[in-house]
């Protein structure tokens, strides 16, 4: 299970792919840096987080 998070409409824009269901509601309107492998799926590139078993993800972080 996994959601995603784009940043436009277009359909081969960047997406964040966070696995097991999680949902990061906080970091709507925000600015956040994500670290990752950039791949490729059918034409849209994808960069998967990783929730930890506390909830927050190692590989996504606020800009501050």
């Amino acid at each position: 299970m996994y959601s995603t998070l784009t940043f436009s409409d277009k359909s081969n824009s960047l997406r964040l792919e966070i696995l097991g269901g999680y949902w990061f509601e906080d970091i709507v309107n925000d600015c956040v840096i994500a670290e990752g492998i950039v791949t490729v799926v059918e034409g849209v590139p994808i960069i998967r987080i990783e929730p930890g078993s506390n909830g927050k993800a190692g590989n996504l972080y606020d800009c501050d």
